[in-house]
């Protein structure tokens, strides 16, 4: 992740090829979630930038005239282009899974079923089972 040190990220969440959310959140991907259990459609994080309540603010009132209700946006060729300016800044949001693509690292998914230590000196796994499971 990008050194913050606003401690906090505006950013554009979308859901499906729908409206746009522009917010604030000390971790996007965190909000993400958040907003996706009381939302039926798929959400997606298009990205985030460093700034906290202000630069969301002048945001908003920059795109007010895509404004759906709240902080929800028509994804509008202007609302698209300041997430483009914003997600392609220096100060942009890395995820997680950015982070770890960058330093070439792989997901357990991604690593042969021999690679992946289960704390065994063979690699096999061994449980004791209660006499009444068995």
């Amino acid at each position: 992740m990008t050194d913050n040190m606003h401690g906090r990220w505006v950013y554009f969440i979308q859901a499906e090829k729908g409206p746009i959310k522009i917010g604030s959140a000390a971790d996007p991907e965190i909000r993400l979630a958040q907003l996706q259990v009381s939302n039926h459609e798929t959400l997606t994080l298009l990205g985030a930038c460093a700034g906290g309540f202000d630069r969301e603010w002048e945001l908003h009132d920059e795109l007010q005239a895509d404004r759906i209700r709240g902080e929800w946006y028509r994804p509008s060729e202007a609302v698209l282009a300041a997430v483009a300016r914003c997600t392609s800044a220096d100060d942009a949001w890395d995820s997680w899974e950015q982070q770890r693509r960058r330093a070439g690292m792989m997901s357990m998914t991604e690593m042969e079923p021999d690679t992946v230590s289960t704390g065994e000196p063979d690699g096999d796994a061994t449980v004791d089972w209660p006499e009444d499971l068995v």
